[in-house]
């Protein structure tokens, strides 16, 4: 590369990959200051601080009184390598350390040991966050549908079959993800990280956007025919709601909220008919969605056992 030149994101995007080959190594040593420092402290490691944010609200849920450091790595990839860094030490370092990591399309590939780690169900975090039983409370409490649940439930309904669009045009897209992780092939620059590549979100009109998937999802290499065989039946039986990318899902509900509350505020609006009030905007938050979602199947077990 040319000195002065900035790199493209494509060149960004593989020197983080080389880097962090070494991610292990340098994640082992914060921790082993992390743990000289507080060496009586439980020590939760996540993949990043969204992750902090969500747990954060989770746990408080189930062990209020649980005082923990949290310890956020940037990514799965990099607890991965703490994970198998920590199983090889001879010092006890894994002692009152666990781990929690999103399920995505290649579960707990690469990691040498499972114990104190643990998975989600859903792709990941934010699938929890994404769903109508998060809607119904929003609406109760941050939109001026409290006494209305006849209000609440149409709104639901519009966002069921909104949520089932986005999900079906965002298959195409997943299904590419998907087959790169299972095989695994590299990826040679970053995902998406708005919705404007993907779909446009209207209430009641959700559209996608004309895309080349191999534009998107840039494979280093091209799958072989042998290694792709078997992985569309296993990409069909996902369910889309819980499987599927939740980065892509959350972008979604955030900004599907945000037409609903500019149509609340709509003179004339048919949604909102005969309700009116303030909607709490700066509420649409990941910590509050936390607090108003599902847990995780087998997270109250794992949060119990943590000592």
């Amino acid at each position: 590369m040319t000195d002065g030149i900035a790199p493209s994101p494509e060149e960004a995007f593989l020197e983080r990959v080389k880097s962090s080959r070494q991610s292990g190594a340098v994640l082992k040593a914060k921790l082993i200051t992390l743990r000289t420092d507080f060496p009586e402290a439980i020590i939760l490691v996540f993949e990043g601080d969204d992750d902090k944010i969500v747990y954060g609200q989770w746990i408080r849920r189930l062990r209020p009184n649980l005082r923990y450091e949290p310890f956020p790595c940037g990514g799965k990839k990099e607890v991965r390598g703490l994970k198998n860094a920590v199983l090889r030490d001879l010092n006890g370092l894994g002692q009152k350390t666990y781990f929690f990591v999103d399920r995505d399309f290649d579960d707990l590939a690469g990691f040498n040991g499972t114990e104190s780690v643990f998975m989600t169900e859903m792709y990941a975090v934010e699938n929890y966050l994404v769903s109508k039983e998060v809607l119904e409370e929003l609406l109760r409490d941050e939109f001026p549908c409290h006494g209305r649940p006849d209000k609440r439930a149409d709104v639901i309904n519009l966002f069921d079959a909104d949520y089932a669009r986005f999900l079906d045009i965002t298959a195409a897209l997943n299904r590419r993800i998907f087959v790169s992780r299972r095989i695994p092939i590299e990826l040679k620059k970053r995902l998406p990280t708005s919705l404007r590549s993907l779909a446009t979100i209207e209430l009641g009109n959700i559209t996608p956007v004309e895309i080349e998937l191999e534009s998107i999802v840039v494979y280093e290499r091209d799958p072989t025919s042998d290694e792709i065989v078997g992985l569309d039946d296993q990409f069909i039986d996902l369910d889309p709601a819980t499987r599927y990318r939740g980065k892509f899902a959350l972008k979604f509900f955030r900004d599907w909220l945000g037409k609903l509350a500019d149509e609340c505020q709509k003179e004339g609006t048919i949604i909102f008919a005969e309700v009116s009030g303030p909607v709490r905007r700066a509420e649409f938050v990941i910590s509050n969605f936390a607090s108003k979602s599902r847990l995780p199947t087998g997270l109250h077990e794992f949060v119990e056992a943590i000592a």
